[in-house]
């Protein structure tokens, strides 16, 4: 019924006041997921949020998920990850905007955006993915 939903995942919130804000679930039940920024929601006190109202992005953060298992994730950490995420999307969508006006600019040559994910995120998806698997 719904998508899985991982621990260290960025989402879009997709309804309410914060309509369009970035966070990264900490927590996840049937109903709700438990959602922080590091500025507004911070770990001590994370969003609650139906899980409708949020938009999933492919990017579970391997840095997120790898501080939290040595117990020592920070709030500068939720930042840094999501700026450096919210960056890789303004690049991607200006460089959509190019690649449709791409007649007009031919003969330059426009920098592709970096992937935020990487192959050690895969590798945690992988391993999230397969300790799930377990706990059913």
């Amino acid at each position: 019924m719904y998508d899985k939903l991982y621990f260290g995942q960025i989402v879009i919130s997709g309804a309410g006041h914060d309509k369009g804000q970035y966070y990264v679930i900490i927590e996840a039940n049937d109903e709700y997921v438990y959602l922080v920024d590091g500025k507004s929601k911070k770990l001590s006190n994370p969003k609650k949020k139906n899980r409708k109202h949020i938009q999933l992005t492919n990017e579970v953060c391997s840095e997120i998920v790898a501080k939290h298992n040595e117990g020592n994730l920070l709030n500068k950490d939720i930042i840094k990850v999501l700026k450096e995420y919210e960056i890789g999307q303004s690049q991607s969508e200006g460089n959509q905007h190019v690649e449709e006006d791409e007649d007009h600019y031919e003969e330059e040559e426009f920098p592709k955006p970096q992937k935020f994910q990487t192959a050690i995120e895969d590798a945690v998806k992988s391993l999230l993915v397969e300790e799930i698997e377990k706990e059913k």
